[in-house]
């Protein structure tokens, strides 16, 4: 089989695998419309009425941030609850937790390395801080003090799964510092989950409901990644090969072409009988 054959053959197979992800992919929406969304819909409604809740009670319960290399945040308290509105395109929201305390911890490091270092993870990890610089008398680097400003910032994102007939569930410094990718099946997403799940956001239960759904950040992204890079890099070679051999057709073509017998005009053919005449050429 010649190259060119092959690559038809793999051609044609990423066709039929193409319909066939085609009749998949009409039965996971239909999936996606009767369960996933309704049960998303219903979690938004959930948790609207429980921040309403929250609202009026405005409770003050204690948390504890373990910050790398320095220790714990003391004295926060998670104490303000934010919803966001429902995307209805992207089907997502958000609940979003302030956790916040009067005490400034202070901590110093001594290389431009590792202050780098943590601007950039309390950036990233949304706590709240203020730092200074502190030079020699020749503008030498000597140290960084860092100042905690009693605030931390946690979110958890849902999102609504067509492919795998799932929730979504995204936490930032939710319990702890850092990011976490969970996804729930719709029919484990339940009002008895919804309840449990609360209660977690809340700190009323420290059991996290959602460890046993815990996925990793690159899931079901390099599968599908390489999957559609190895498509196109067939369709792309087959295109290429039928390009160079309708260039290459063509070519035969022009080469083949019967030369046509340019015909002198008559001044040129007596100017050069004139010539000839005079040096002696017939």
């Amino acid at each position: 089989m010649s190259y060119l054959d092959q690559l038809k053959q793999q051609a044609t197979d990423v066709e039929e695998e193409k319909k066939a992800e085609g009749q998949t992919e009409g039965q996971l929406t239909a999936i996606y419309d009767t369960k996933v969304r309704p049960r998303l819909e219903k979690a938004y409604q959930y948790f609207h009425e429980v921040t309403q809740q929250l609202a009026k009670i405005q409770p003050k319960t204690p948390v504890h941030y373990e910050l790398p290399g320095v220790g714990p945040l003391l004295k926060l308290f998670q104490d303000e609850y934010i919803l966001s509105s429902y995307h209805k395109v992207d089907d997502d929201f958000f609940v979003r937790m302030f956790s916040h305390g009067e005490l400034k911890q202070r901590f110093e490091v001594k290389s431009i390395a590792k202050m780098e270092e943590y601007k950039d993870y309390l950036w990233k990890h949304n706590t709240k801080f203020k730092y200074r610089q502190v030079n020699d008398a020749k503008s030498q680097f000597l140290r960084a003090v860092f100042e905690i400003q009693g605030e931390v910032v946690a979110q958890i994102n849902f999102k609504g799964n067509l492919e795998n007939s799932g929730i979504e569930v995204h936490t930032q410094n939710f319990p702890v510092l850092g990011k976490e990718t969970y996804l729930v099946p719709v029919d484990h997403f339940s009002d008895d989950f919804f309840d449990q799940l609360a209660m977690f956001i809340t700190r009323a239960n420290v059991d996290n409901p959602l460890k046993s759904y815990k996925i990793s950040h690159t899931w079901a992204g390099k599968a599908r990644d390489a999957k559609q890079i190895q498509r196109e890099k067939i369709l792309a070679e087959l295109k290429q090969h039928e390009a160079e051999e309708k260039q290459a057709k063509a070519l035969e073509k022009e080469m083949t072409k019967p030369v046509k017998k340019i015909k002198k005009p008559q001044h040129e053919a007596e100017k050069t009988g004139f010539f000839s005449s005079l040096f002696g050429k017939k």
